[in-house]
């Protein structure tokens, strides 16, 4: 169980926020989705990459 409060839950929920906005994911639908094919997309996208970095800088 992760904190809410923690840089690691305040990231996460960033990344469904991105997958859910870009029609990747959609967690209330009960579709059951290709989370490999959702992660690569996320990877690619910059707008991650600069989330990603940012939280890999500051939990150092």
């Amino acid at each position: 169980m992760v904190p809410m409060e923690s840089l690691q839950w305040k990231t996460a929920w960033r990344l469904r926020e991105i997958a859910e906005d870009k029609k990747l994911l959609s967690l209330k639908s009960g579709k059951n989705y290709d989370l490999g094919e959702v992660a690569k997309d996320l990877v690619e996208d910059m707008q991650v990459m600069d989330l990603v970095t940012s939280y890999l800088m500051v939990s150092r």
